[in-house]
């Protein structure tokens, strides 16, 4: 009777280790995976986000390059001539830039709609002047790291094309957009608290972000992914913000012809929030059956 008492015994413990090693390893493989999802899920929509702000952005720069051609084709020199035609357009142009303006071949400031017209500010060490001055036969448009304005007193990113007069390099005509019209972009992806939003050139230079951080803009950025030259146009990457210290999972896509990437950051109490609350509710269930098998 003692033995056979004995094996029953053994033989309901054995049970139960099965029953609670199986329910324990069950809970380990859920949330393990959980949470690998939850990573991968973040991954896809930042990376996802981050294509959509560039194709946003891609199309703005495009806008602005025809207004700068259209506005190069009429300068002809006469600053006040040219003031009644940028006045004329003012109401196409407010919601893509604050300031339209002429640096002549000297780099000195021909025109400004923020400027009175005695006003000859030297512009000349501006590296949106120097690089059409020393390839005046490249009539590409440039974009400028972030510059605070002489005139504006405002940060600003400079979209700028080359003027030549026959064929001879006769100044630069610009167009000043603020970072915010960038960073404006995060309402349109409705981002949460704890979600960023990030322009940045390819020479490290932070040109909008969102939401703002002091001394931000101009700040420079150094290794990350998109910032190699042979980095893929999209990707990935997870790292702690040097601007405000919060762990990102980060999306990025680069627009070559702008020398610019556009990155979406989502933090990591946010994209683990689900699995947290998933991992309660797993450790609470298997704990019960755990409690019911002994």
């Amino acid at each position: 009777m003692t033995r056979t008492h004995s094996q029953v015994r053994s033989q309901i413990m054995a049970v139960v280790a099965v029953v609670l090693v199986c329910a324990w390893v069950t809970a380990i493989y859920d949330l393990s995976r959980s949470e690998a999802t939850a990573v991968r899920e973040a991954e896809l929509r930042t990376t996802t986000q981050a294509q959509v702000f560039a194709e946003y952005s891609r199309s703005t720069a495009k806008r602005i390059n025809e207004v700068l051609l259209d506005l190069r084709s009429q300068w002809n020199g006469d600053p006040r001539q040219f003031a009644e035609l940028v006045k004329r357009r003012q109401a196409h142009l407010d919601d893509i830039t604050f300031q339209v303006a002429v640096i002549d071949r000297d780099g000195l400031l021909a025109y400004s709609n923020l400027a009175k017209p005695t006003e000859r500010t030297d512009l000349s060490s501006r590296e949106h002047f120097r690089v059409h001055k020393e390839a005046p036969s490249a009539d590409t448009l440039f974009v400028s790291r972030p510059v605070l304005g002489k005139v504006s007193g405002k940060w600003s990113i400079q979209f700028t094309r080359p003027v030549v007069r026959n064929g001879q390099f006769d100044g630069v005509m610009v167009v000043s957009v603020s970072p915010d019209l960038f960073a404006a972009f995060a309402q349109k992806l409705a981002l949460r608290k704890g979600h960023s939003l990030y322009v940045v050139r390819s020479t490290g230079e932070v040109m909008a972000r969102y939401p703002a951080v002091a001394n931000s803009i101009g700040a420079v950025i150094k290794d990350r992914p998109y910032l190699k030259p042979d980095a893929p146009v999209a990707g990935d990457y997870r790292v702690a913000s040097a601007l405000d210290g919060v762990e990102r999972i980060y999306g990025y896509h680069k627009v070559p012809d702008l020398g610019m990437s556009f990155v979406i950051g989502q933090g990591m109490a946010d994209v683990m929030a689900p699995y947290l609350e998933h991992r309660r509710d797993v450790l609470l269930v298997t704990t019960l059956v755990s409690a019911l098998a002994i």
